[in-house]
């Protein structure tokens, strides 16, 4: 059954819609809900979590949790902490020891997992922004709220400790079965934590849908790109630069192809025929991936691509393989 779910939302301030008909509907589990700055992301988790009114439309979320629970808990982007009270106090004033022990999840092992057990005391004008961050996310934890709504989670918090915060708070979701929906400008934590994925543009939802279809098969290419690096396609560029690669099936808007799935193969000279090779201009290492300059030799045409990392140097020539 639909777990959330939003018909025909219009919100305007200002003479401007900030949504405007923002419908979908999405099942229990995680959700992320992505799009550039402005296109709508924090007024529609305002909207449902009832910190802002529509003009019209319609907001279904789960009904209240039969087992004592909050039905919902909301973390904006500001953290929306309570100044006068200590890391401790925070998770206690929404927590609940019967609920707490229902689920075998203590504050106390909150704090630790997200490394705040030392700053039990400390008020947040004491902590640092990605404390403070943490802080926000441990609370929506201890709530055991039915539904969490969390606007750019852990955006302040270490990069190279954040995998491992996202690793429990997911198996506090599963434990919890806890309907989770957040907004985020990381397409690696949205592929990585979500199901589903709600894509917006300009106050409107341009796509909807599983996020693993859309990572794999990106209808179009501004909501491909909402998931990361993505090289596009159309027909006219796949006789350009894919010639004779196999790929046959074409959609009339083009397909996208992900950096790890596009190779980029030196030229040994003995090429089909029908492949014209390209000469590589830059490339530079990113890791896994490169981002190389090429340019065709029979057109001159130059673009950019992003592909499976390789060793590269000025003036090679190379052809270009998408696929598996």
């Amino acid at each position: 059954m639909t777990s959330v779910s939003v018909a025909n939302l219009v919100l305007t301030s200002g003479g401007v819609r900030r949504l405007d008909g923002v419908s979908f509907c999405v099942d229990d589990g995680v959700t992320a809900v992505v799009g550039y700055s402005g296109a709508g992301k924090t007024s529609l988790l305002n909207v449902l979590a009832a910190f802002e009114t529509v003009d019209s439309g319609e907001v279904c979320l789960p009904s209240n949790p039969d087992d004592g629970r909050l039905p919902l808990f909301w973390v904006p982007q500001s953290g929306g902490l309570w100044n006068h009270l200590t890391v401790e106090q925070h998770l206690l004033a929404v927590s609940s020891a019967e609920i707490s022990a229902q689920f075998q999840i203590s504050s106390d092992e909150i704090l630790q997992q997200l490394d705040l057990q030392h700053r039990r005391v400390a008020v947040p004008g004491e902590l640092s922004q990605g404390e403070r961050s943490r802080l926000a996310i441990a609370r929506a934890l201890a709530s055991s709220a039915g539904v969490l709504l969390l606007d750019e989670p852990l955006a302040h918090v270490d990069v190279a400790r954040r995998d491992r915060y996202w690793d429990f708070m997911r198996s506090v979701f599963q434990q919890m079965r806890t309907t989770v929906i957040f907004a985020s400008h990381e397409p690696s934590a949205v592929v990585r934590e979500s199901v589903n994925v709600v894509c917006m543009n300009d106050g409107k939802v341009v796509h909807c849908g599983l996020t693993r279809q859309l990572y794999d098969n990106p209808p179009t290419q501004i909501a491909g790109e909402f998931l990361g690096r993505l090289n596009w396609f159309t027909p006219e560029d796949c006789q350009v630069w894919l010639s004779g690669s196999g790929l046959r099936q074409l959609s009339p808007d083009g397909f996208g192809v992900r950096p790890e799935k596009l190779s980029v193969m030196i030229d040994s000279g003995s090429a089909m025929e029908g492949i014209s090779a390209m000469e590589v201009i830059q490339s530079v290492f990113a890791g896994a991936t490169c981002e190389t300059i090429l340019q065709h030799q029979k057109t001159g045409m130059r673009r950019t691509f992003v592909h499976r990392a390789v060793d590269l140097v000025a003036g090679q020539r190379v052809i270009l393989c998408a696929g598996d």
